[in-house]
């Protein structure tokens, strides 16, 4: 008999650990190393961190040349025959053992796509065969938003590869994800496992399509994911230990400033300590799997489409609402800051949600809707690629916890 309280979500990031190639200037676009790239795919992420004569940063498989090598996507190697270069790889689809369990539910579903002809056979039978042609996963995860486990989605949602600023002074690390809008971004992918008592499945390859944040004032932030993978198979849990993160903090609505202000640069300069009353932060992430012809029922790859942030704001209606409405009208430009303080983490450092984006509203407002007796207006604001001193900016996500690595 199957037990919903045993029910439970493990994660891990498919990032294979550090390890040690080689390459020559005369190619300098490639790496080698024996037998380490058997599982590599075209648009995986590789970090090179170190080495003699080389370029430190993220790079992505242009070529899977063998089991042995692979080009990257540009010139890493600057001069000799470097044997010592430092780097990580994430083979994508390669399924990896859970070193997390996630907090929230999920709710799995399996997809196989069938090809069922309806022959001329003389029968009125409308089928009588059935070819698998295609197979793969949706999940959607809901839960608490937590500063701890917040990070996990954005590196599959907005950027990945991404390692934290720190320590600072009080144990605090930053994790900082600003996607460009001139190159990919390279999503996280992981494997999960996720079941209960009676049965444990295992996805690999999991991505976000989307992300909402939903705001509630006197409320825990409620997060939505929206999830793709590659088909589930049978498989146990990978022995954790305690059932529980050693750290977990929610991000409470009671905790949230509101800035509005016209540009990036003055981003945060002012408060609307008096005008949101609740909201929702959507981030449609532009990811859709693709298929290539590699002998497997599940999708390839991924691929990166445009994407944006949505925001939509309950405000009270006052001069600060109406100011908003007017800013509608003109479609004039508003750069908006949502700031989460948690819990002292040491010293006087809070752990840290900030949403920062820039961009217009863009929908029709309802004006007079009731929450409490007040009257609302609702805005939805969306983020746009703006250039402002020389740079392109459009939104960026930074939390602030104590998590070391992905």
């Amino acid at each position: 008999m199957s037990i919903e309280a045993f029910r439970k979500i493990q994660i891990g990031n498919e990032v294979l650990k550090s390890t040690t190639g080689e390459g020559n200037v005369a190619d300098p676009d490639r790496l080698t190393e024996v037998a380490n790239f058997t599982n590599a795919k075209v648009g995986d992420l590789i970090r090179i961190t170190g080495g003699t004569g080389v370029t430190a940063g993220l790079y992505t498989v242009a070529v899977v040349v063998s089991a042995d090598a692979i080009d990257l996507s540009s010139v890493f190697i600057t001069a000799g025959t470097p044997t010592d270069i430092a780097y990580t790889l994430q083979t994508r689809g390669a399924a990896v053992a859970a070193n997390k369990v996630l907090i929230g539910s999920i709710t799995m579903t399996p997809s196989i796509s069938w090809h069922r002809p309806a022959d001329e056979r003389g029968s009125l039978a409308e089928f009588s065969r059935a070819i698998k042609v295609a197979q793969g996963c949706a999940l959607r995860y809901e839960g608490d938003a937590s500063y701890d486990q917040l990070i996990y989605f954005l590196a599959m949602a907005l950027k990945g590869g991404q390692a934290p600023a720190g320590p600072g002074g009080d144990g605090d690390y930053t994790w900082t994800f600003e996607p460009t809008m001139i190159a990919k971004v390279v999503p996280d992918s992981f494997t999960f496992e996720y079941g209960d008592d009676s049965q444990v499945w295992e996805s690999p390859f999991v991505i976000c399509s989307n992300l909402e944040l939903s705001i509630a004032m006197n409320e825990v932030v409620a997060l939505r994911a929206d999830l793709f993978g590659q088909f589930p198979t049978k498989t146990s849990f990978t022995s954790l230990g305690a059932n529980l993160p050693t750290n977990l903090h929610e991000i409470v609505t009671a905790a949230l400033k509101v800035y509005i202000n016209t540009t990036w640069a003055t981003l945060g300069d002012t408060e609307k300590a008096a005008l949101v009353a609740g909201g929702t932060i959507r981030l449609a992430t532009g990811f859709k799997p693709v298929k290539y012809a590699d002998g497997s029922y599940d999708f390839s790859a991924i691929v990166e489409q445009r994407r944006h942030l949505e925001i939509d704001l309950d405000l009270i209606v006052g001069a600060d609402a109406i100011t908003e409405y007017d800013a509608w009208v003109a479609g004039t430009t508003r750069a908006i800051r949502l700031e989460f303080t948690g819990p002292i983490i040491a010293g006087t450092t809070p752990y840290k949600l900030t949403v920062n984006a820039v961009g217009k509203y863009t929908s029709e407002p309802t004006i007079f809707g009731l929450r409490d007796g007040e009257n609302l207006l609702s805005l939805t604001f969306s983020s746009h690629e703006i250039y402002e001193a020389a740079a392109r900016e459009e939104l960026s996500i930074v939390v602030v916890n104590v998590e070391t690595a992905l």
